[in-house]
Protein backbone atom coordinates (compact mmCIF):
# COMPACT_ATOMS: atom_id res chain seq x y z
CA UNK A 1 0.00 0.00 0.00
CA UNK A 2 1.26 3.27 -1.05
CA UNK A 3 0.84 5.00 2.08
CA UNK A 4 2.86 2.23 4.61
CA UNK A 5 5.08 2.13 1.60
CA UNK A 6 6.25 5.67 2.18
CA UNK A 7 6.24 4.75 6.28
CA UNK A 8 8.96 2.05 4.98
CA UNK A 9 11.10 4.27 3.05
CA UNK A 10 11.04 7.12 5.43
CA UNK A 11 12.69 4.57 7.89
CA UNK A 12 14.92 3.13 5.60
CA UNK A 13 16.11 6.81 3.93
CA UNK A 14 15.17 9.04 6.06
CA UNK A 15 16.00 8.56 9.19
CA UNK A 16 19.38 10.44 9.41
CA UNK A 17 19.10 13.01 6.23
CA UNK A 18 15.42 14.04 7.91
CA UNK A 19 13.74 13.24 4.35
CA UNK A 20 13.83 11.47 0.78
CA UNK A 21 13.48 11.98 -2.47
CA UNK A 22 10.85 10.58 -5.01
CA UNK A 23 11.28 11.02 -8.81
CA UNK A 24 8.71 9.93 -11.76
CA UNK A 25 8.00 10.93 -15.04
CA UNK A 26 6.85 14.20 -16.26
CA UNK A 27 7.12 15.53 -12.71
CA UNK A 28 9.47 17.60 -10.81
CA UNK A 29 11.74 16.10 -7.84
CA UNK A 30 9.69 15.66 -4.58
CA UNK A 31 11.14 15.57 -1.35
CA UNK A 32 9.36 13.62 1.59
CA UNK A 33 10.16 15.63 4.70
CA UNK A 34 10.34 13.05 8.16
CA UNK A 35 12.31 15.27 10.49
CA UNK A 36 10.23 17.88 12.59
CA UNK A 37 12.67 20.87 12.33
CA UNK A 38 12.91 20.30 8.35
CA UNK A 39 9.08 20.65 8.64
CA UNK A 40 9.25 23.72 10.74
CA UNK A 41 11.33 25.43 8.35
CA UNK A 42 9.16 24.48 5.37
CA UNK A 43 6.50 25.69 7.40
CA UNK A 44 7.38 28.70 9.49
CA UNK A 45 10.62 29.66 9.51
CA UNK A 46 11.19 29.95 5.98
CA UNK A 47 7.60 30.00 5.18
CA UNK A 48 7.46 32.29 2.12
CA UNK A 49 9.76 30.36 0.42
CA UNK A 50 7.45 27.61 0.19
CA UNK A 51 4.36 27.92 -1.83
CA UNK A 52 1.29 26.54 -3.18
CA UNK A 53 1.18 27.50 -6.91
CA UNK A 54 4.37 27.56 -8.24
CA UNK A 55 5.09 29.90 -11.32
CA UNK A 56 7.12 27.77 -13.00
CA UNK A 57 4.36 24.23 -12.20
CA UNK A 58 0.82 25.42 -13.46
CA UNK A 59 1.00 22.39 -15.53
CA UNK A 60 1.40 19.90 -12.52
CA UNK A 61 -1.65 21.54 -11.18
CA UNK A 62 -4.61 18.22 -11.35
CA UNK A 63 -6.45 19.79 -9.18
CA UNK A 64 -7.55 23.31 -10.66
CA UNK A 65 -11.43 22.25 -11.45
CA UNK A 66 -11.92 21.19 -7.33
CA UNK A 67 -9.54 23.43 -5.71
CA UNK A 68 -9.74 26.88 -7.81
CA UNK A 69 -8.19 29.40 -6.01
CA UNK A 70 -9.47 28.58 -2.59
CA UNK A 71 -7.60 28.28 0.08
CA UNK A 72 -5.87 25.44 -0.30
CA UNK A 73 -4.22 26.18 -3.51
CA UNK A 74 -3.23 30.00 -2.76
CA UNK A 75 -0.56 31.69 -1.02
CA UNK A 76 0.08 35.89 -0.01
CA UNK A 77 -2.37 38.41 -0.64
CA UNK A 78 -5.47 35.96 -1.03
CA UNK A 79 -4.30 33.71 1.13
CA UNK A 80 -4.45 35.11 3.61
CA UNK A 81 -7.85 37.83 2.68
CA UNK A 82 -9.45 34.15 3.19
CA UNK A 83 -7.96 32.81 6.05
CA UNK A 84 -9.34 35.91 8.23
CA UNK A 85 -12.95 35.12 6.86
CA UNK A 86 -12.17 31.45 8.20
CA UNK A 87 -10.64 32.77 11.17
CA UNK A 88 -13.69 34.61 11.89
CA UNK A 89 -15.96 31.68 10.85
CA UNK A 90 -14.43 29.17 12.70
CA UNK A 91 -13.98 31.08 16.22
CA UNK A 92 -15.63 29.52 19.49
CA UNK A 93 -17.81 32.39 19.80
CA UNK A 94 -18.98 30.99 16.20
CA UNK A 95 -19.16 27.49 17.04
CA UNK A 96 -20.36 27.73 20.21
CA UNK A 97 -23.15 30.21 19.29
CA UNK A 98 -23.94 28.89 15.97
CA UNK A 99 -22.63 25.29 15.30
CA UNK A 100 -23.25 23.35 18.17
CA UNK A 101 -27.38 23.34 17.83
CA UNK A 102 -26.51 22.19 14.27
CA UNK A 103 -24.70 19.10 15.58
CA UNK A 104 -27.49 18.43 18.01
CA UNK A 105 -30.14 17.98 15.36
CA UNK A 106 -27.95 16.20 13.32
CA UNK A 107 -27.15 13.80 15.91
CA UNK A 108 -30.74 13.38 16.69
CA UNK A 109 -31.19 12.36 12.82
CA UNK A 110 -28.16 9.96 12.96
CA UNK A 111 -29.43 7.74 16.18
CA UNK A 112 -32.93 7.33 14.50
CA UNK A 113 -31.32 6.16 11.15
CA UNK A 114 -29.37 3.68 13.30
CA UNK A 115 -31.91 2.80 15.07
CA UNK A 116 -33.86 1.87 12.04
CA UNK A 117 -30.71 -0.63 11.33
CA UNK A 118 -31.07 -2.32 14.16
CA UNK A 119 -34.51 -3.07 14.09
CA UNK A 120 -34.08 -4.56 10.42
CA UNK A 121 -31.56 -6.64 11.65
CA UNK A 122 -28.70 -4.76 9.20
CA UNK A 123 -25.45 -3.81 8.98
CA UNK A 124 -24.30 -0.52 7.62
CA UNK A 125 -21.86 2.26 6.34
CA UNK A 126 -21.44 4.45 9.33
CA UNK A 127 -18.73 5.76 6.94
CA UNK A 128 -21.25 7.11 4.86
CA UNK A 129 -23.58 8.24 7.51
CA UNK A 130 -20.84 9.80 9.03
CA UNK A 131 -19.79 11.86 5.80
CA UNK A 132 -23.75 12.75 5.04
CA UNK A 133 -24.00 14.18 8.34
CA UNK A 134 -20.93 16.46 8.14
CA UNK A 135 -22.08 17.66 4.63
CA UNK A 136 -25.29 18.83 6.31
CA UNK A 137 -23.90 20.72 9.34
CA UNK A 138 -21.30 22.61 6.53
CA UNK A 139 -24.11 23.03 3.79
CA UNK A 140 -26.25 24.70 6.96
CA UNK A 141 -23.27 27.14 7.75
CA UNK A 142 -22.11 27.79 4.45
CA UNK A 143 -25.83 28.56 2.83
CA UNK A 144 -28.27 28.61 5.23
CA UNK A 145 -29.79 25.88 3.29
CA UNK A 146 -30.88 22.59 4.78
CA UNK A 147 -29.58 19.62 2.51
CA UNK A 148 -30.60 16.64 4.46
CA UNK A 149 -28.55 13.83 2.93
CA UNK A 150 -28.71 12.22 6.21
CA UNK A 151 -32.19 11.54 5.53
CA UNK A 152 -32.28 10.74 2.41
CA UNK A 153 -31.87 6.76 1.49
CA UNK A 154 -30.05 8.05 -1.38
CA UNK A 155 -27.33 10.73 -1.14
CA UNK A 156 -28.28 14.37 -3.02
CA UNK A 157 -25.70 13.94 -6.32
CA UNK A 158 -23.55 17.04 -4.92
CA UNK A 159 -22.48 14.79 -2.16
CA UNK A 160 -21.25 12.29 -4.48
CA UNK A 161 -19.76 15.03 -7.02
CA UNK A 162 -17.73 16.42 -4.13
CA UNK A 163 -16.42 13.10 -3.36
CA UNK A 164 -15.70 11.77 -6.61
CA UNK A 165 -13.79 15.21 -8.04
CA UNK A 166 -11.36 14.81 -4.95
CA UNK A 167 -10.73 11.53 -6.00
CA UNK A 168 -9.91 11.90 -9.36
CA UNK A 169 -7.45 15.42 -8.77
CA UNK A 170 -5.53 13.14 -6.91
CA UNK A 171 -5.51 9.97 -9.16
CA UNK A 172 -4.26 12.61 -11.67
CA UNK A 173 -1.24 12.69 -9.88
CA UNK A 174 -0.56 9.16 -11.14
CA UNK A 175 -1.28 9.33 -14.47
CA UNK A 176 1.66 11.92 -16.41
CA UNK A 177 -0.60 11.72 -19.64
CA UNK A 178 -3.59 12.94 -17.60
CA UNK A 179 -3.92 16.71 -19.27
CA UNK A 180 -3.95 15.02 -22.90
CA UNK A 181 -6.85 12.80 -21.72
CA UNK A 182 -8.69 15.65 -20.56
CA UNK A 183 -8.53 17.60 -23.46
CA UNK A 184 -9.87 14.39 -25.53
CA UNK A 185 -11.75 13.19 -23.07
CA UNK A 186 -10.09 10.00 -22.64
CA UNK A 187 -11.08 7.62 -20.45
CA UNK A 188 -14.24 6.86 -18.00
CA UNK A 189 -12.15 9.08 -15.39
CA UNK A 190 -11.63 12.45 -17.51
CA UNK A 191 -15.13 12.01 -18.87
CA UNK A 192 -16.66 11.54 -15.48
CA UNK A 193 -14.68 14.36 -14.03
CA UNK A 194 -16.43 16.95 -16.25
CA UNK A 195 -19.57 15.48 -15.89
CA UNK A 196 -19.66 15.41 -12.02
CA UNK A 197 -17.73 18.88 -11.66
CA UNK A 198 -20.51 20.35 -13.49
CA UNK A 199 -23.06 18.68 -10.80
CA UNK A 200 -20.76 20.31 -7.90
CA UNK A 201 -20.35 23.75 -9.65
CA UNK A 202 -24.30 23.61 -11.16
CA UNK A 203 -25.42 23.40 -7.05
CA UNK A 204 -22.78 25.66 -5.46
CA UNK A 205 -23.62 28.64 -8.03
CA UNK A 206 -27.30 28.13 -6.99
CA UNK A 207 -26.54 28.02 -3.79
CA UNK A 208 -24.92 31.13 -4.12
CA UNK A 209 -27.71 32.52 -5.85
CA UNK A 210 -30.19 31.95 -3.34
CA UNK A 211 -27.82 34.06 -0.76
CA UNK A 212 -27.46 36.94 -3.28
CA UNK A 213 -30.99 37.23 -3.60
CA UNK A 214 -31.59 37.41 0.10
CA UNK A 215 -33.80 34.15 0.21
CA UNK A 216 -32.74 32.53 3.45
CA UNK A 217 -33.01 32.66 6.99
CA UNK A 218 -31.17 35.83 7.90
CA UNK A 219 -30.88 34.53 11.91
CA UNK A 220 -28.63 31.57 10.50
CA UNK A 221 -24.83 32.66 9.92
CA UNK A 222 -23.73 31.72 6.71
CA UNK A 223 -20.06 32.00 5.43
CA UNK A 224 -21.51 33.25 1.33
CA UNK A 225 -23.39 36.11 2.92
CA UNK A 226 -20.04 37.10 5.32
CA UNK A 227 -17.99 37.20 2.59
CA UNK A 228 -20.62 39.56 0.51
CA UNK A 229 -20.65 41.61 3.52
CA UNK A 230 -16.69 41.53 4.21
CA UNK A 231 -16.27 42.34 0.07
CA UNK A 232 -18.92 45.51 0.31
CA UNK A 233 -17.68 46.94 3.73
CA UNK A 234 -14.17 47.02 1.38
CA UNK A 235 -15.35 49.28 -1.76
CA UNK A 236 -14.37 45.48 -3.53
CA UNK A 237 -17.11 43.09 -5.75
CA UNK A 238 -16.36 39.09 -5.44
CA UNK A 239 -17.30 37.11 -7.76
CA UNK A 240 -19.99 33.97 -8.00
CA UNK A 241 -16.27 32.19 -9.22
CA UNK A 242 -14.36 33.39 -6.20
CA UNK A 243 -16.71 32.49 -3.57
CA UNK A 244 -17.68 28.89 -5.07
CA UNK A 245 -14.19 28.49 -4.28
CA UNK A 246 -14.29 29.67 -0.82
CA UNK A 247 -17.25 27.60 -0.06
CA UNK A 248 -15.47 24.16 -1.65
CA UNK A 249 -12.68 24.66 0.54
CA UNK A 250 -14.90 25.45 3.72
CA UNK A 251 -16.72 22.27 2.92
CA UNK A 252 -13.09 20.13 2.60
CA UNK A 253 -12.38 21.93 5.63
CA UNK A 254 -15.71 21.20 7.47
CA UNK A 255 -16.53 17.99 6.87
CA UNK A 256 -14.84 15.73 5.24
CA UNK A 257 -11.98 15.94 8.23
CA UNK A 258 -14.16 15.34 10.66
CA UNK A 259 -16.19 12.47 9.11
CA UNK A 260 -12.65 10.85 8.36
CA UNK A 261 -11.94 11.41 12.26
CA UNK A 262 -15.23 9.81 13.42
CA UNK A 263 -14.77 6.85 11.34
CA UNK A 264 -11.40 5.85 12.41
CA UNK A 265 -12.01 6.15 15.86
CA UNK A 266 -14.92 3.87 15.89
CA UNK A 267 -12.68 1.42 13.94
CA UNK A 268 -9.96 1.88 16.69
CA UNK A 269 -13.02 1.38 19.66
CA UNK A 270 -14.05 -2.02 17.89
CA UNK A 271 -10.77 -3.63 17.80
CA UNK A 272 -9.53 -2.45 21.14
CA UNK A 273 -12.52 -3.26 23.83
CA UNK A 274 -10.52 -2.20 26.49
CA UNK A 275 -9.99 0.98 25.29
CA UNK A 276 -13.83 1.06 24.04
CA UNK A 277 -14.37 0.48 27.98
CA UNK A 278 -12.45 3.24 28.82
CA UNK A 279 -14.77 6.08 26.43
CA UNK A 280 -17.98 4.21 27.49
CA UNK A 281 -17.17 5.28 31.23
CA UNK A 282 -16.36 8.47 30.42
CA UNK A 283 -19.36 9.44 28.20
CA UNK A 284 -21.52 7.68 30.80
CA UNK A 285 -20.51 9.92 33.80
CA UNK A 286 -21.85 12.82 31.83
CA UNK A 287 -24.37 14.18 33.43
CA UNK A 288 -25.38 15.87 30.18
CA UNK A 289 -23.92 16.65 26.72
CA UNK A 290 -23.95 19.98 26.82
CA UNK A 291 -21.71 22.37 24.83
CA UNK A 292 -19.39 23.05 28.65
CA UNK A 293 -19.64 18.97 28.98
CA UNK A 294 -18.46 17.92 25.85
CA UNK A 295 -15.70 20.49 25.66
CA UNK A 296 -14.62 20.17 29.15
CA UNK A 297 -15.37 16.37 30.47
CA UNK A 298 -13.92 14.19 27.56
CA UNK A 299 -10.49 14.35 28.08
CA UNK A 300 -9.64 10.69 27.04
CA UNK A 301 -12.17 10.56 24.15
CA UNK A 302 -10.08 13.67 22.98
CA UNK A 303 -7.21 11.35 23.50
CA UNK A 304 -9.07 8.87 21.92
CA UNK A 305 -8.93 11.24 19.08
CA UNK A 306 -5.81 12.63 18.72
CA UNK A 307 -4.57 8.59 18.79
CA UNK A 308 -6.42 7.72 16.16
CA UNK A 309 -5.59 11.03 13.97
CA UNK A 310 -1.88 10.22 14.69
CA UNK A 311 -2.30 6.89 12.81
CA UNK A 312 -5.04 7.65 10.70
CA UNK A 313 -4.86 11.51 9.61
CA UNK A 314 -7.53 12.95 8.13
CA UNK A 315 -4.97 14.41 5.34
CA UNK A 316 -2.45 12.31 5.44
CA UNK A 317 -0.19 14.40 3.17
CA UNK A 318 0.69 17.89 1.71
CA UNK A 319 3.08 19.62 -0.52
CA UNK A 320 4.51 22.58 -1.61
CA UNK A 321 6.55 23.59 -3.69
CA UNK A 322 10.75 25.24 -3.69
CA UNK A 323 11.14 28.91 -4.90
CA UNK A 324 14.81 28.99 -3.94
CA UNK A 325 17.39 26.89 -3.57
CA UNK A 326 18.09 26.36 0.30
CA UNK A 327 19.60 23.79 3.28
CA UNK A 328 17.17 22.43 5.74
CA UNK A 329 18.38 22.13 9.75
CA UNK A 330 19.26 18.38 8.77
CA UNK A 331 21.11 19.31 5.86
CA UNK A 332 19.00 18.60 3.36
CA UNK A 333 19.20 20.35 -0.19
CA UNK A 334 16.24 21.90 -1.71
CA UNK A 335 16.17 23.31 -5.10
CA UNK A 336 13.81 25.64 -6.89
CA UNK A 337 10.82 24.37 -8.44
CA UNK A 338 11.26 21.21 -6.30
CA UNK A 339 8.10 19.36 -4.74
CA UNK A 340 8.51 19.60 -0.98
CA UNK A 341 6.16 17.08 1.13
CA UNK A 342 5.13 16.84 4.68
CA UNK A 343 3.26 13.57 5.27
CA UNK A 344 1.47 13.27 8.59
CA UNK A 345 0.43 9.44 7.95
CA UNK A 346 4.23 9.12 7.43
CA UNK A 347 5.29 11.09 10.38
CA UNK A 348 2.33 9.50 12.83
CA UNK A 349 4.28 5.78 12.48
CA UNK A 350 8.01 6.65 12.61
CA UNK A 351 9.58 4.97 15.40
CA UNK A 352 12.44 7.57 15.31
CA UNK A 353 9.58 10.23 16.33
CA UNK A 354 7.05 7.93 18.05
CA UNK A 355 9.23 5.54 19.49
CA UNK A 356 8.95 1.22 19.18
CA UNK A 357 5.56 0.88 19.67
CA UNK A 358 4.75 3.48 17.30
CA UNK A 359 2.16 1.34 15.10
CA UNK A 360 0.10 0.51 18.59
CA UNK A 361 -2.76 2.48 19.43
CA UNK A 362 -2.23 3.78 22.62
CA UNK A 363 -4.94 7.26 23.81
CA UNK A 364 -2.41 7.57 26.86
CA UNK A 365 0.15 9.08 24.66
CA UNK A 366 -1.78 12.00 24.39
CA UNK A 367 -3.12 12.24 28.33
CA UNK A 368 -1.46 15.44 28.32
CA UNK A 369 -3.15 16.96 25.11
CA UNK A 370 -1.67 17.23 21.49
CA UNK A 371 0.35 20.17 22.59
CA UNK A 372 3.23 18.89 24.82
CA UNK A 373 4.57 17.09 20.87
CA UNK A 374 4.50 20.00 19.30
CA UNK A 375 2.59 20.83 15.59
CA UNK A 376 5.88 20.16 13.77
CA UNK A 377 5.79 16.61 15.48
CA UNK A 378 2.38 15.96 15.24
CA UNK A 379 1.03 17.99 12.05
CA UNK A 380 -1.97 16.43 11.59
CA UNK A 381 -3.77 19.98 11.37
CA UNK A 382 -1.11 21.19 9.27
CA UNK A 383 1.73 23.98 11.21
CA UNK A 384 2.99 27.11 11.30
CA UNK A 385 0.76 30.20 9.84
CA UNK A 386 -1.27 27.66 8.14
CA UNK A 387 -2.58 25.76 11.06
CA UNK A 388 -6.33 24.42 10.66
CA UNK A 389 -8.44 27.13 11.67
CA UNK A 390 -11.40 24.41 11.89
CA UNK A 391 -9.73 22.27 14.69
CA UNK A 392 -11.79 23.69 17.87
CA UNK A 393 -14.75 23.01 15.56
CA UNK A 394 -13.46 19.73 14.53
CA UNK A 395 -12.81 18.25 17.93
CA UNK A 396 -15.98 19.66 19.57
CA UNK A 397 -17.99 18.19 16.69
CA UNK A 398 -16.17 14.78 16.62
CA UNK A 399 -16.46 14.70 20.43
CA UNK A 400 -20.01 15.45 20.16
CA UNK A 401 -21.52 13.38 17.72
CA UNK A 402 -19.52 10.26 19.05
CA UNK A 403 -20.36 11.16 22.87
CA UNK A 404 -24.01 10.84 21.43
CA UNK A 405 -23.49 7.68 19.64
CA UNK A 406 -21.89 5.43 22.25
CA UNK A 407 -23.93 6.30 25.05
CA UNK A 408 -27.00 4.97 22.84
CA UNK A 409 -25.54 1.75 20.81
CA UNK A 410 -21.74 -0.11 20.81
CA UNK A 411 -20.82 -1.38 17.22
CA UNK A 412 -19.11 -4.66 15.90
CA UNK A 413 -17.33 -4.35 12.74
CA UNK A 414 -18.47 -6.67 9.78
CA UNK A 415 -15.62 -9.14 9.09
CA UNK A 416 -17.10 -9.59 5.58
CA UNK A 417 -16.01 -6.12 4.39
CA UNK A 418 -11.89 -5.19 4.42
CA UNK A 419 -11.00 -1.74 5.86
CA UNK A 420 -8.81 -0.28 3.16
CA UNK A 421 -7.47 3.00 2.48
CA UNK A 422 -8.38 5.04 -0.77
CA UNK A 423 -5.48 7.30 -2.23
CA UNK A 424 -7.42 10.84 -2.31
CA UNK A 425 -6.52 14.13 -0.30
CA UNK A 426 -8.50 12.35 2.36
CA UNK A 427 -7.86 9.20 4.19
CA UNK A 428 -11.47 7.63 3.00
CA UNK A 429 -11.85 4.04 3.57
CA UNK A 430 -12.11 2.63 0.59
CA UNK A 431 -14.71 0.11 1.16
CA UNK A 432 -16.67 2.59 4.16
CA UNK A 433 -17.20 1.40 7.24
CA UNK A 434 -19.38 -1.29 7.76
CA UNK A 435 -20.66 -2.07 10.95
CA UNK A 436 -23.68 -3.67 13.05
CA UNK A 437 -25.00 -1.94 16.49
CA UNK A 438 -27.05 -3.06 19.46
CA UNK A 439 -28.23 -0.70 21.88
CA UNK A 440 -26.71 -0.22 25.06
CA UNK A 441 -28.27 -1.67 28.33
CA UNK A 442 -27.24 2.38 30.45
Amino acid sequence: HLWDWLVSEAETYGAESGGFALSSPMRPPSVILTDPRNIEYMMKTNFDNFVKRHPDLEYARTGNEFFGHGIFAVDGPEWRRQRKLYSYTFSAKNVKDHMFSRFEALTDTLIKKIDAHIGRGEKFDLQNLFARLTIDGICSIAFAQELKSLEAEVAPPFVAAFDLTQFYSVSRGRDPLWKAKRFFQIGHRERDMRKQTKILNDFVFKMINVIRAGNYDKSQFNIVQLALDRAKASGTTISDQELRDIVVSFCIAGRDTTACAMSWIIYELCKHPKVAENVFREVDALKGTSYNDINNKTDYLQSVFFEAQRLHPSVPADQKACLKECVMPSGLKVKNGWLVAFHPYVMGRLKKVWGEDALEFKPERFAGGDRQYGEFMFPHFNAGPRLCLGKTMAILETKYVLTRLLRHFEFTLDDQTPVEYIISILLWMKNGLWVTAKRRNV
